[in-house]
């Protein structure tokens, strides 16, 4: 298999992140295009990703958050060819976290929930609150769907 994830120049090929150790491997990646090349623009390529998990890839969204507001770092994201991973990166957010001057906030509502920025003990209490009246109208709306006995 092709190595997971790769650099050339500024951008940052990545055709699986799944594990803990893509993800290490990953903020190695950037942390080196930025404080070892100087970099201040990074393409986050994943047009040949085949997976990534919510396991290394949320730890990766603050990182990036950071570097964008602390350094001034600018990240390009390159969507997934596959239409579903693609969608994936749109209703989680990903794609929102990664490039928010191209990719707005996602309303999804379905089997993923969207992550989320917030500062504030309020703004979290207020996202945990919406996040919960999601998963409970997803309760009920899923019971009175199911077909009933005759």
């Amino acid at each position: 298999m092709a190595q997971e994830i790769s650099r050339d120049r500024n951008r940052i090929r990545i055709a699986e992140i799944t594990r803990g150790s893509d993800l290490r491997r990953m903020c190695a990646t950037i942390h080196h295009a930025i404080e070892t090349r100087g970099y201040t623009e990074i393409a986050l390529d994943f047009s040949k990703c085949a997976a990534a998990t919510e396991a290394a890839m949320l730890p990766l969204m603050p990182l990036i958050v950071h570097w964008r507001e602390s350094k001034g770092i600018g990240f390009a994201f390159v969507e997934p060819d596959s239409p579903e991973l693609r969608r994936l990166f749109w209703n989680t957010n990903w794609s929102h976290f990664i490039d928010p001057s191209r990719y707005a906030e996602s309303s999804y509502v379905g089997r993923h929930v969207p992550a989320r920025k917030y500062h504030t003990a309020d703004q979290m209490g207020e996202i945990r609150a919406s996040m919960l009246a999601m998963g409970c109208l997803a309760v009920i709306v899923s019971r009175h769907c199911r077909k009933r006995p005759v």
